[in-house]
């Protein structure tokens, strides 16, 4: 009877060092968050009250992480069962899937990869009017000599392992900072090969006669081009798609002051006279711009792909570590 209360004392211990664990990683997760908040890669700092805007999605996130977290097993051994908080997105919502695959699919043992299953997860979006949900799906890849697995990295987010896509974010903030603060925010997007913006999104006297809440959702997106620059998206092939708000593509742009060439590049990054910008976008009809991810928003080193957001997470966690 010692013996075996020696070893179920044991087994619990294990128990509670492994909860003890998990919530040590969580609380690294958090802290490399809040240090992302408090020194991000402009050293932008947010007072109070802008940090008390995402709270409320803070704190829902972490709760989901708190019910992933598996509680220490009882005496008995046995694991009373835990369910999710968080709650599957309404299957009636309009739903758009985006396929992640790996770039390739041959063995580095020289065997062709075969697609054995996937991970799917879904966040949640919002057009003017109209909530809908990205469905992500990322192939699961086996060689079956080696038993190699190839996936396609998790795409980047804006909060880890949050539900909003970055589009649902912008429209929150910006529906806070115009219905509460009575402030006017401006939604645009550049980069430094554009010299400066390229688009801005701005309210037309039609969109003033809309809703607020279809105003603030206009106001989330990109915007239309500036003067003198041209945008347009593409498909693989090189081929524009169709503006109609839904269809995504590469988005190009094109004008008098967007680069023609990197200094000591060998070559012009132009095609066809249009600069691709590794942005994935969408344009509507009225030539709003959107966009929607990144092209390789990881890094290749020794043949492994890595998320640019998982390096940064993984460095500032490091307490010896203050902005990365």
């Amino acid at each position: 009877m010692e013996r075996e209360a020696l070893l179920q004392q044991i087994e619990h211990q294990q128990q509670a060092l492994k909860h003890q664990n998990a919530v040590n990683d969580k609380l690294t997760h958090e802290l490399a968050i809040l240090k992302r908040h408090r020194f991000g890669r402009s050293s932008e700092i947010l007072n109070p009250d802008q940090a008390s805007l995402l709270d409320e999605l803070v704190d829902g996130d972490i709760a989901a992480i708190e019910a992933e977290l598996p509680a220490p097993a009882a005496t008995t051994g046995t694991k009373s069962a835990q369910q999710p908080r968080r709650q599957p997105l309404p299957p009636e919502l309009p739903r758009t899937i985006i396929s992640h695959e790996p770039d390739n699919t041959q063995c580095r043992c020289g065997c062709q990869l075969k697609r054995i299953g996937e991970d799917v997860s879904e966040k949640l979006d919002y057009t003017p009017g109209e909530f809908t949900v990205e469905r992500h799906v990322r192939g699961k890849w086996a060689c079956g000599d080696c038993e190699t697995l190839v996936q396609a990295p998790v795409p980047a987010q804006v909060i880890d392992k949050g539900l909003p896509t970055s589009g649902l974010l912008a429209h929150v903030l910006i529906a806070k900072f115009a219905d509460t603060y009575q402030v006017e925010v401006r939604h645009g997007w550049g980069m430094t090969e554009t010299t400066a913006v390229a688009t801005m999104g701005t309210l037309t006297p039609r969109d003033l006669a809309l809703p607020r809440e279809q105003q603030h959702a206009i106001v989330a997106r990109q915007g239309k081009s500036v003067f003198g620059v041209d945008i347009k998206v593409v498909d693989e092939a090189g081929a524009t798609v169709p503006r109609d708000g839904s269809t995504q593509g590469e988005l190009m742009v094109r004008g008098p002051w967007i680069v023609r060439d990197y200094f000591k590049g060998e070559r012009s990054p132009l095609q066809g006279g249009w600069f691709p910008t590794g942005d994935i976008a969408t344009i509507d009809a009225q030539g709003t711009m959107q966009i929607r991810d990144r092209t390789k928003d990881v890094i290749k080193s020794g043949g492994e792909w890595i998320s640019s957001i998982d390096l940064e997470s993984a460095a500032v966690a490091h307490p010896a570590v203050s902005m990365a």
